[in-house]
């Protein structure tokens, strides 16, 4: 038998038997659901919010809808949860996979009816400790639609600079992180003195994630107050 083979099929025994492979090649999905929120993108693009809660409840809220009902759950494997949801009235039932790609994000399956849908999904956390950066794509804003990536310095209060070409600015921030929200005021110095947008950041995505989250609020430019909202996504400190 050729040696390096041999040699081969051996270590692969070894690392079989110590359970190498496997917790090496696995992610790891939580032990519990309960309590957690997750944000899903169906076939279509649209955002399905996931809530579990206590006594196998759960919510779900859609750009059209809000729903309620009961959950059974099972963890199939490291990485892999099965979940039936039933809506209150007993109406429906969708059966869901989650396959965890990492500790908070990965695909989910749906299916009900006939129908089928899939899709990524990412666990919505609120950051305690601030944002490293954030891109922020303004739906509504005094100059209209536009892109622009904003990046902090200090943690939870610091500075903050808008990356060029796309937008610019630069000031003093202060995060603050609430139960279901967070709150961030930007405050301009230099050329934008007086300037401030005052921001409700409400969180979809884990950090990293493609999931948009979103957030609403005010921006005062040169004494004037405009309404602001649109998406963002963020990589935290």
């Amino acid at each position: 038998m050729n040696m390096h083979l041999l040699r081969w099929m051996l270590l692969a025994a070894l690392f079989t038997a110590t359970g190498f492979l496997a917790s090496s090649q696995a992610a790891t999905a939580p032990v519990s659901l309960v309590g957690r929120q997750l944000s899903l993108i169906d076939t279509n693009g649209s955002l399905i919010t996931m809530r579990f809660l206590a006594a196998n409840r759960y919510e779900k809220t859609t750009s059209l809808t809000n729903e309620t009902g009961f959950f059974t759950a099972k963890r199939t494997a490291t990485n892999t949860w099965k979940v039936a949801t039933t809506k209150s009235d007993g109406t429906e039932t969708i059966q869901y996979t989650l396959v965890y790609a990492s500790v908070d994000s990965g695909t989910f399956t749906a299916e009900m009816a006939g129908s089928r849908m899939t899709g990524p999904f990412s666990e919505a956390r609120i950051p305690t400790g601030g944002l490293l950066s954030m891109t922020v794509q303004n739906e509504v804003s005094q100059t209209g639609p536009s892109t622009y990536t904003i990046q902090f310095s200090g943690g939870t209060s610091g500075t903050f600079n808008i990356v060029p070409p796309l937008g610019f600015g630069s000031g003093n921030f202060i995060y603050t992180p609430g139960m279901n929200s967070a709150h961030l005021v930007l405050t301009f110095t230099g050329e934008l003195l007086g300037d401030v947008d005052d921001l409700t950041l409400e969180f979809h995505g884990a950090s990293g994630s493609t999931i948009p989250s979103r957030h609403s609020g005010t921006q005062t430019i040169s004494g004037q107050v405009y309404p602001v909202e649109g998406t963002f996504t963020f990589i935290t400190q």
